[in-house]
């Protein structure tokens, strides 16, 4: 077998349609595919468990899953192979959680032509070989595991670009360990950091594995995230506000941790940098920090 062809597991009941997606896919050239087929999701779960595949395509109704439940089961057992919706289901809110839940590319079968196919291919796998890519590379913070700074801005950067690519607003949020030099200063910098680690595990747990999350500073944080109708800013202060209420009751520190959040929309129609929007986001997060100051 040619060490350079990509290997796609197509999840698709309908055998005819599927015929076609060989046949589209066999007439490419230059890069061959190699077509690992399965007409239900359970047989294609068990296919990935075999294997390694590149890149999965994926119906959304199955025999036995169906809509965006299809698409969750497939992710969560396998987030880290590229998925492309292929479905006749042509509705944008489907299409836009889909999108949002972390597939690479959602296409209407009747509207999908060889080329198309191809270019979503491999757009979905040089995606998810940059960011396996980044991964790799010295961009983790080593006391939380998130990327630094470095690892952010390269990766938000990219997650900008695909955001006006697809059309779609972000949020950028910035947080900061509130007094942490008090935290270093009465206790000592052991406890600083286990502040730091404590606030990186709390903001995990407040967003999506899909968002961009980066340790910028000594106890500064900031995330990127997509915007929609589940994540307002006002959803995600409140998420955020009951983990750490959660975290101070259940964990036995010398001190009770606190952080401030401030967040800035991003526009796709907008010309703005990563920095620009951290910036901005800043700016509101301190003025956060000194309203909790004033009303103490």
């Amino acid at each position: 077998m040619d060490i350079n062809a990509i290997k796609v597991l197509l999840i698709e009941d309908n055998h005819s349609y599927a015929k076609l997606i060989v046949k589209m896919l066999a007439a490419q050239s230059r890069v061959p595919f190699v077509i690992e087929y399965s007409d239900n999701l359970e047989k294609g779960i068990k296919h990935l468990e075999q294997e390694p595949i590149d890149i999965i395509i994926l119906d959304l109704i199955l025999p036995d899953a169906k809509g965006l439940n299809s698409f969750y089961k497939i992710y969560e057992n396998s987030p880290e192979v590229p998925i492309i919706v292929l479905t006749a289901l042509s509705d944008e809110s489907i299409a836009i959680s889909a999108v949002q839940s972390g597939a690479e590319d959602y296409l209407v079968k009747d509207l999908v032509e060889r080329n198309l196919l191809i270019r979503s291919i491999r757009y979905a796998i040089e995606r998810h070989r940059m960011l396996m890519s980044l991964r790799s590379l010295s961009l983790l913070d080593e006391l939380t595991g998130l990327y630094n700074r470095r690892g952010f801005s390269g990766l938000a950067t990219q997650f900008i670009k695909l955001s006006i690519r697809k059309e779609r607003n972000l949020l950028v949020i910035f947080l900061d360990v509130d007094e942490l030099k008090k935290i270093n200063d009465t206790f000592s910098h052991k406890d600083g950091d286990q502040a730091i680690k404590d606030a990186s595990r709390i903001i995990k747990n407040t967003f999506r594995e899909t968002d961009v999350i980066g340790r910028i500073g000594g106890d500064e944080f900031a995330v990127i995230a997509v915007e929609f109708t589940g994540n307002t800013p006002e959803l995600i202060e409140k998420r955020l506000q009951e983990n750490i209420k959660n975290h101070n009751k259940k964990t036995n520190r010398k001190f009770n941790l606190s952080l401030s959040c401030g967040i800035s929309h991003f526009n796709f129609k907008d010309e703005l940098t990563i920095d620009e929007l951290l910036n901005h986001a800043d700016r509101l997060m301190y003025e956060n920090k000194q309203k909790k100051k004033e009303s103490d």
